[in-house]
């Protein structure tokens, strides 16, 4: 099997980055509505987060560890890991705030904490992207590493952001990253979320008071809609699903080529 003649269906994720319960929830809903699957990088608990639970065969909840001077998670790289620990036991992938990494970093991330993938290597709008896998211990499996394509405020700060989607038929993996907060705005200029965090430093708490800062023409709200439709009319997967995939050709019966 040649890795690089994956299904171009593309593949969902979101960073909550403490997003709102309804920004949450509305994602969430556009997802339920096709039956398309996503995993859900999180920053922390929710009723909105334990809403995500229970569709279980849609969505895969992974880790958004802060590593970040100041951060909520903690203070030292076993203090944030710990901490998501306990938010998600049940993880097996994640993708680091910030995309804040290191060879440390992922060392303790697979052989002391079990992670199993990570998703934080962003070759924005690069063809023919596939896993890799890198060994920090002998004897070990080490961790499974799967670029992704994709990043809607990383797209807002192109100088021309093209926010039609559409089916990919060239070869690699096409995962695309969202934040709920982005979906809900629509935003399509990252300067629609300054204003509304500069109107509502604690963070905007309800639908009525983001209102005023939605975009009303195409965006990265009507972008994530048009791919949800895209991803419901082939299989879609998971983060971990695609990882299984790959393990399982790497096999000497799978015949990675």
């Amino acid at each position: 099997m040649n890795m690089l003649e994956y299904d171009p269906t593309p593949v969902i994720t979101l960073d909550l980055d403490w997003a709102p319960d309804f920004c949450i929830d509305y994602c969430a809903q556009v997802l339920i509505d096709q039956q398309v699957k996503a995993t859900w990088f999180l920053t922390h608990l929710s009723p909105a987060v334990e809403r995500l639970r229970n569709h279980p065969k849609l969505f895969e909840l992974g880790w958004h560890p802060n590593f970040m001077p100041g951060s909520t998670h903690g203070s030292t790289m076993n203090e944030v890991f710990d901490h998501m620990k306990t938010l998600v036991p049940e993880a097996r992938c994640m993708r680091t705030h910030n995309l804040v990494q290191s060879t440390s970093m992922m060392r303790m991330a697979s052989v002391e904490y079990g992670v199993e993938t990570d998703v934080s290597l962003c070759l924005l709008g690069t063809n023919f992207l596939m896993p890799h896998r890198i060994h920090y211990l002998k004897g070990h499996p080490g961790i499974l590493r799967i670029p992704y394509y994709w990043e809607d405020d990383l797209i807002a700060m192109t100088d021309t952001p093209d926010w039609q989607a559409r089916s990919f038929h060239t070869p690699g993996l096409r995962i695309y990253d969202f934040h709920p907060i982005h979906v809900w705005l629509n935003m399509s200029d990252l300067s629609q979320h300054r204003q509304m965090k500069d109107r509502y430093p604690m963070g905007c708490q309800s639908p009525e008071q983001s209102t005023p800062f939605i975009n009303p023409g195409e965006g990265t709200g009507t972008f994530f809609k048009a791919l949800v439709d895209i991803a419901s009319q082939s299989r879609s997967s998971t983060i971990s699903e695609i990882s299984d995939r790959y393990v399982a050709a790497e096999s000497p019966a799978g015949g990675v080529s």
